[in-house]
């Protein structure tokens, strides 16, 4: 009897550290709710990502999916800078030795003035960008419109991640088992393994937070015989906080250093052999090594966060007067981090993070 009681306790204990079913699809209700009617606002966004020794940095305005200004800094250095309105986009490069990273090859051409009266001088599009001309191109602006794009992968065009983060935190929901509210009091709450701000008292904040799916075990292959690999999701921790129904903030953070006592016992690895600090890089390398074999992508280890600020406070996004006219043919008009500073795909890092904004 006192063995059954025992078993029945614990099964309470277990009971009491999950959700329950109706309050997680509350939850994730809420916050699907919550992003759409914050897509749908004007904006000021900060959006940083920060991936082994790299650190991006994209600031700037969005009026609607047509209308927005981004200026995308690298290691605290700015880039590049965009402005789309409708149909045309204007950009303009602040580092002369990235517009060949840049700019696709091409006949383009555009008239540069002199100094001299009305004068011009026609060169290609590439040396008005190296001079840190503004060039607008009247019919090759992207849009932040929801299309196939959203399958690439993030890093590639950090703009675009900026831009359409609130999207990748919806996408998001569909690959963890449930969202809750924050609770620091839960029996399964670990302090030490929170690496967000709690919401401060009284801001009227409330914070949700992305609950992890299980590690796949071996046996989990698919139907081509493929051994079963994790992938970000098994390691994303990703929370958003929402005030008055719209997302203010968002923190994400590719966490593996916590899961690998059962990286281990899953994958019979030994990581006591490893230098100390440097089991998870090893892991995320051999699990990329895996991935690679599979034809997957590999995983890229990054901490993000994105402030969202000035909602539904309307700045008309006007092209620059100065700009010069050409048909300007960039990589999506957007830098591309890889091309920019170099990849940083399995390196490990750590950001600190302030407190949501009240």
């Amino acid at each position: 009897m006192k063995r059954r009681w025992l078993l029945v306790a614990g099964l309470a204990t277990v009971a009491a550290m999950l959700p329950g079913c109706g309050e997680s699809e509350d939850a994730a209700a809420e916050v699907r709710e919550a992003i759409r009617r914050t897509e749908k606002m004007a904006r000021r966004f900060q959006y940083t990502d920060q991936s082994g020794s790299q650190g991006v940095l994209v600031q700037g305005v969005v009026e609607d999916d047509f209308r927005y200004r981004a200026r995308l800094s690298l290691n605290q250095e700015p880039v590049i800078e965009q402005v789309v309105n409708d149909d045309a986009i204007a950009v303009r490069v602040f580092k002369k030795e990235f517009v060949s990273r840049l700019v696709a090859g091409g006949p383009d051409t555009v008239a540069v003035p002199t100094g001299t009266g009305n004068a011009t001088v026609t060169v290609p599009v590439s040396e008005a960008l190296g001079l840190g001309r503004w060039i607008v191109d009247r019919r090759g602006a992207p849009t932040i419109e929801p299309s196939d794009k959203d399958t690439d992968r993030l890093g590639v065009d950090p703009s675009f991640d900026a831009l359409t983060a609130l999207r990748y935190a919806e996408r998001a929901i569909g690959e963890v088992p449930f969202v809750r509210r924050f609770n620091p009091e839960a029996l399964d709450y670990k302090p030490a393994e929170d690496p967000f701000p709690h919401p401060p008292e009284g801001s009227g904040i409330q914070r949700f937070d992305y609950q992890r799916p299980p590690l796949p075990r071996r046996a989990d292959a698919a139907a081509g015989g493929n051994e079963a690999v994790p992938d970000l999701r098994h390691f994303r921790r990703l929370s958003v906080y929402v005030k008055d129904g719209l997302i203010v903030e968002m923190f994400e953070a590719i966490d593996v250093e916590t899961r690998l006592r059962e990286l281990g016992r899953i994958y019979d690895v030994n990581f006591g052999d490893v230098a100390p600090g440097q089991a998870a890089a090893v892991a995320v390398d051999a699990i990329n090594a895996l991935r690679r074999g599979q034809g997957k992508e590999p995983m890229r280890v990054r901490s993000m966060s994105l402030r969202l600020t000035d909602l539904g406070k309307v700045e008309k996004i006007e092209l620059p007067p100065d700009a010069l006219t050409a048909g300007v043919q960039l990589v999506a008009a957007r830098a591309r981090a890889e091309s920019v500073g170099g990849g940083g795909g399995g390196e490990t890092s750590t950001t600190t993070t302030s407190a949501p904004s009240g």
